[in-house]
């Protein structure tokens, strides 16, 4: 049987085509879980949630991740009063100094709740 070349071409190029496909739908869907990933982290530090934030860590978030705005899980916890969410963070490495797009750290989220008590 002789095999004809213009068809191993064709089912060589397909095979890339479906190759480079696979590839761009793999970076959207690590696009997407990325995403994820930083909204479940910023949630459970806005609620003070050690538990799903030490997972979230450990499934790869960085301690000091940022939403679009520039806030991190150290000022969501802040702004939310969740002291000891806040002193997790900062064990872990959080930067206290670290600005959003407004030009606030976590210390401006901090002061209401200070001044409350």
């Amino acid at each position: 049987m002789q095999v004809d070349p213009h068809q191993t071409h064709v089912h060589t190029a397909n095979l890339l085509e479906l190759s480079v496909l696979k590839l761009k739908y793999d970076a959207v869907l690590s696009k997407y879980a990325f995403k994820l990933k930083l909204r479940r982290y910023i949630e459970a530090a806005a609620r003070g949630n050690l538990d799903a934030m030490t997972l979230c860590l450990r499934l790869g978030a960085i301690v000091d991740f940022t939403t679009p705005k520039g806030c991190t899980a150290l000022m969501e916890a802040a702004a939310f009063g969740q002291l000891e969410a806040c002193q997790w963070l900062i064990k872990q490495g959080a930067h206290v100094d670290r600005e959003n797009t407004a030009g606030d750290t976590a210390g401006a989220y901090t002061r209401p709740h200070l001044s409350s008590t």
